[in-house]
């Protein structure tokens, strides 16, 4: 049986399909699992057991071709990824994204059976008309939603995995802790940054934050970034730190898991690095605003989540109607703390269960 997993964006949309994937494996033990997934994030599905191959696209790039008229070079793309999805083939598609683009994705397969989400929980709409089957879900969590579209296509019952659900090489690990050095005291990532600026929590909230954790726990705080504007809020974090914090060098997705993986917890908001570190085992504090924690929240009891007290939160807003910060601000800093303690004296050494290979 050949598969296709089509969920080619964002990173934690991708991470929030790893357990369907994991209980598609674990009900199809035998299956040959191809995954689509966009260029720029396929970095977090190097080495996963689960999945025998990747195909990486880059939309972004192909957007940007047709503004400067390169019409060739993107039919040239599509085709060539056509070609790949096409021989052998598969014979079962599960689109797992439900947008325009994934339909799109998918209708480059023939013959096979395609499966997606219902239309009402679709992102967009149309892409209803592009997939033939849609799996009946009534799961409110996005990775539940998953996970029934593939117990749907398979004929049984959707059933979470327990543990981890993205394995990191036990050689990886290794390679990080030693470049973060030794501390006598707990590490605590700071997932800082955010792909919306409502879903920021503050750098002076951080610093504060770090400060309490850094005299009331003896913590390190590292402070992993991605783009130029991460590592300028991770240096002026760093700065009103001290001696506590780290600022690590940039790498790879793959070599991101492993550092969190090193961690006695992450905090962040809701972004791709902070549902990482739940998908490696790393307990979380997480912080909502403008989206809804019972969507995409890590679930169990070694996270904690803390939902904007703001009447108007979730508004899934890009942006916000005052202008300012006000839902991630209404989250104070003695709360997150007072979470975050209670997961490091639960939590810490010996070390927790990861998904190690």
């Amino acid at each position: 049986m050949r598969v296709l997993i089509v969920k080619v964006s964002a990173l934690g949309d991708v991470v929030h399909a790893l357990p369907a994937v994991r209980f598609l494996r674990r009900q199809r033990p035998h299956a040959h699992v191809t995954w689509v997934v966009e260029q720029r994030v396929a970095g977090v599905l190097e080495g996963q057991a689960v999945i025998d191959e990747v195909i990486p696209i880059d939309t972004y790039a192909w957007r940007a071709w047709l503004r400067r008229g390169r019409v060739c070079a993107v039919a040239a793309a599509v085709r060539a990824v056509r070609r790949r999805l096409r021989s052998p083939g598969f014979d079962l598609v599960l689109d797992l994204q439900g947008n325009i683009k994934s339909g799109g994705v998918a209708g480059l397969t023939r013959g096979a059976r395609k499966v997606g989400l219902p239309r009402h929980l679709c992102r967009e709409p149309q892409n209803t008309w592009l997939i033939e089957e849609q799996a009946e879900v009534r799961g409110h969590h996005v990775v539940d939603q998953a996970g029934e579209v593939v117990a749907h296509a398979l004929g049984t019952e959707w059933q979470a995995p327990a543990g981890p659900v993205l394995e990191v090489a036990s050689g990886a690990i290794a390679a990080a802790a030693a470049r973060l050095g030794t501390h006598p005291g707990p590490r605590v990532a700071f997932i800082h940054g955010a792909s919306w600026w409502t879903k920021q929590w503050s750098a002076a909230s951080f610093a504060a934050l770090g400060r309490s954790l850094a005299e009331r726990a003896g913590a390190q705080i590292v402070l992993p970034w991605g783009d130029a504007g991460d590592r300028q809020r991770a240096e002026e974090i760093a700065a009103a730190l001290g001696p506590a914090a780290m600022v690590p060098g940039n790498g790879t997705l793959a070599q991101l898991a492993a550092l969190l993986a090193t961690c006695d917890l992450a905090i962040g908001g809701d972004t791709g690095p902070a549902h990482m570190a739940w998908a490696v085992g790393t307990p979380t504090v997480t912080l909502y605003g403008p989206n809804p924690s019972t969507r995409n929240g890590p679930r169990g009891d070694r996270h904690r989540v803390l939902q904007s007290p703001v009447g108007c939160s979730p508004c899934w807003g890009k942006g916000c109607p005052t202008g300012e910060f006000i839902c991630m601000a209404a989250i104070g800093v003695g709360a997150v703390a007072e979470a975050a303690e209670h997961l490091l004296h639960q939590t810490r050494r010996p070390r927790r269960e990861m998904a190690v290979r």
